[in-house]
């Protein structure tokens, strides 16, 4: 949860993730715990690379058996080391070794760093949402 909230709090639209919301993930059927990647740096998490798999992609033909990057994140004083790059590919790897033959990961707009780590990795843009929000 600090490493998450440490490493996102100066994105766009930032909140803080609460204890809750990580029990329900870890709760997930999709959670399996050796897909829950880290990396350290003199004793200390630097970034984190969380992995899943829906259930009914298990059973998938192999063609569509995809998994994702639930959360992929390094704290702002660890970046620019090459520790995000190493997390990506070993969650991808990971997702291999688990059958699938995709990995989906999602990306603000505005975080124009994940987004060239994500193309320089080979991922490609299948889909962008557009969020409107309304002050009330």
């Amino acid at each position: 949860m600090q490493i998450e909230n440490g490493s996102f709090r100066d994105e766009w639209e930032f909140t803080p993730i609460e204890l809750c919301e990580i029990e329900g993930f870890v709760r997930s059927p999709s959670l399996r715990a050796d897909g829950i990647l880290y990396a350290t740096y003199q004793g200390q998490v630097a970034g984190e690379c969380r992995n899943w798999i829906n259930e009914e992609q298990r059973t998938a033909p192999p063609e569509e058996k995809s998994g994702g990057v639930w959360c992929l994140c390094v704290h702002p004083q660890h970046r620019r080391r090459g520790l995000g790059r190493a997390l990506l590919l070993a969650g991808v790897q990971w997702l291999r070794q688990q059958g699938m033959t995709s990995a989906t990961l999602a990306v603000d707009g505005a975080n124009d760093r994940a987004k060239h780590l994500y193309e320089t990795a080979g991922s490609i843009t299948r889909r962008t949402d557009v969020w409107y929000r309304k002050e009330l």
